[in-house]
């Protein structure tokens, strides 16, 4: 009867254990984990009591991006766009200024014959005078947008946008003669005005592209030019604040 006793104590220990032991809960948890969030790369040390253990991220190949984002302040691309788009509203009012003046760039009348030349061939008198008229504001316009960059960036280092954000265009060398810098600032001007005009801004856009491409966030105007752009002093409060370099 002893022997009974015991061997019947010794079994239902047995059950009693294996229900108590968290072990399977937990083999099971992990199953889980791996099976559904592989992307975690947790490994179990153990019996499932241990710690867990990241695996070491691989670093990304492109140092120039990582370089880019450690030199960068956070909003630098995004203030850069906000500072563009105000340039080109300000160059708007000053086409707009210029056709009360001298008449071109004259958009209204461009618009206006757009009906009239509807279904006509193309050496039609009607659509080579909408053609000219549309050439003579392309280079109106660009004319106006490179003498308002080109002036302002010789006055003040930037234009209107730049400066309200705090921006400047600077030279990559420090001990640039300042004439010579002066007149790479109408070049870069010049060479941008060059790659809106030919191919319908697709250099234009190529040459802005480049800014993600290295660690300076140098366009390829600054690449011509020699420049760079950076923040020089304090932005407007409600656009953030920039420690001067």
């Amino acid at each position: 009867m002893g022997y009974y006793q015991r061997e019947t104590g010794s079994r239902l220990g047995i059950i009693r254990n294996s229900i108590l032991n968290p072990l399977p809960f937990q083999r099971a948890g992990e199953y889980y984990r791996r099976a559904w969030h592989p992307g975690d790369n947790i490994e179990r040390r153990g019996i499932g009591l241990g710690t867990d253990k990241e695996t070491p991220k691989k670093k990304s190949k492109n140092t120039a991006l990582q370089t880019f984002k450690q030199n960068r302040e956070q909003g630098f691309i995004r203030n850069r766009f906000f500072a563009a788009f105000i340039d080109f509203v300000i160059i708007g009012f000053l086409c707009q200024f210029a056709f009360m003046l001298f008449g071109t760039p004259d958009l209204g009348t461009y618009l206006d014959m757009q009906e009239a030349v509807r279904g006509l061939a193309r050496d039609a008198p009607e659509v080579v005078e909408r053609m000219r008229l549309w050439q003579e504001i392309i280079v109106t316009v660009i004319l106006i947008g490179v003498c308002y960059e080109a002036l302002l960036l010789i006055l003040f280092g930037g234009t209107a946008g730049k400066l309200i954000f705090g921006i400047k265009v600077v030279s990559v060398k420090e001990d640039r003669n300042i004439f010579l810098h002066k007149l790479l600032l109408i070049v870069r001007s010049a060479i941008k005005g060059l790659s809106i005009y030919l191919m319908s801004a697709i250099p234009f856009i190529f040459l802005c592209l480049t800014t993600f491409g290295n660690a300076d966030a140098r366009s390829g105007f600054d690449l011509f030019s020699g420049t760079k752009v950076l923040y020089k002093k304090r932005a407007i409060w409600f656009f953030g604040t920039r420690n001067k370099e």
